[in-house]
């Protein structure tokens, strides 16, 4: 299931979940663009997308992105004085998302309910939160003593 080879209504669907006001990739396009055009591009992005299920392989520069350094501030002129947003391949972001959407309807079957990532809902932050809870009360002493161990952090 997770490698079949999609329908185009999945790939238009995969199109018009995305974000189409997010900024455009190194090719200029954005995802208002395959949204308002989409009765003309269709069938290329729909067999560009086959196309790789099909082969395995993507078109060169397919996954190509520019990253772009944004000052915070004017005159900006270290590196922490400036913000990174990556532009991605739109077109790149829809094979991935087929993947992605096909992924959420597996995990919950394969990820333990235990853990704390990998399932809708949930956030490794929370571990975050809980063990900072318990390391601020590792001061009193109850039963002799506490202790906390780190495993696989």
């Amino acid at each position: 299931m997770l490698s079949s080879i999609p329908f185009d209504v999945e790939v238009k669907s995969v199109v018009f979940a995305m974000n189409g006001e997010g900024a455009p990739g190194p090719d200029g396009f954005g995802g208002c663009f395959y949204q308002h055009f989409w009765d003309v591009v269709h069938i290329d992005v729909c067999n560009s997308v086959r196309q790789f299920f099909t082969q395995g392989w993507l078109l060169p520069n397919l996954n190509s992105n520019k990253v772009i350094l944004i000052p915070k501030f004017h005159g900006a002129d270290s590196i922490e004085d400036f913000r990174p947003i990556a532009l991605d391949n739109f077109h790149f972001k829809i094979i991935t998302k087929v993947i992605v959407d096909r992924l959420a309807l597996v995990a919950p079957n394969i990820v333990s309910s235990q853990q704390r990532c990998f399932i809708k809902e949930k956030q490794i932050l929370d571990c975050l939160c809980s063990t900072t809870e318990v390391i601020n009360i590792l001061g009193h002493k109850t039963c002799g003593g506490n202790m906390a161990i780190k495993i696989n952090i």
